[in-house]
């Protein structure tokens, strides 16, 4: 699913013959694989890897609908109206698990997509509670790294995120000098 998202942008960016029409239905595959759970679930707006698996990826709430985001925003006008809707309500699922999952600033690449598909879905859906919860988790949260110093130069500027080397702590860090 979360390849499949960037691969309708790619179709929707080309629009070749038939390119629409592969990418509409690509998408519809991409929303039919969105769990529906409700949102006390911990897998409320999440999505499966793949049709007929139940193995899932809690980050794809953030992959996946960062990806629907570009869509909507880049080619609107390219998509039927029943599948812009339909994407709409899956960007509200996945902004209200992201919520409620509410990672860490230690985690920053999908701390800072959370806080955009919070802020994004909040606000063109009208959702206040969601729009103010991306906006807080920017303000409140140091999701950027904080930045040390040395003889006034820049040192250390690093993502940090459970599935990369977290090179900023002990010696030897990556990025030493910008």
């Amino acid at each position: 699913s979360r390849g499949a998202t960037y691969i309708a942008l790619g179709l929707l960016w080309r629009d070749g013959t038939h390119d629409r029409s592969a990418a509409v239905s690509v998408l519809r595959g991409v929303l039919d694989l969105q769990y529906e759970d409700g949102p006390d679930s911990k897998l409320h707006g999440v999505w499966r890897r793949r049709q007929g698996e139940t193995d899932h990826d809690s980050n794809w709430r953030e992959f996946v609908g960062c990806g629907l985001i570009l869509i909507l925003e880049t080619f609107p006008d390219r998509l039927p109206g029943d599948l812009v809707s339909d994407i709409k309500a899956a960007l509200v699922r996945a902004a209200v698990g992201s919520a409620r999952r509410d990672v860490g600033a230690g985690y920053t690449n999908i701390a800072l997509m959370s806080a955009f598909l919070l802020d994004y879905v909040g606000t063109q859906q009208g959702r206040d509670d969601l729009r103010q919860a991306g906006q807080e988790s920017l303000g409140a949260r140091s999701v950027c790294l904080t930045c040390q110093t040395t003889s006034g130069k820049l040192t250390t500027l690093l993502p940090r995120s459970p599935t990369s080397w977290n090179g900023c702590t002990g010696p030897g860090r990556i990025g030493r000098s910008l």
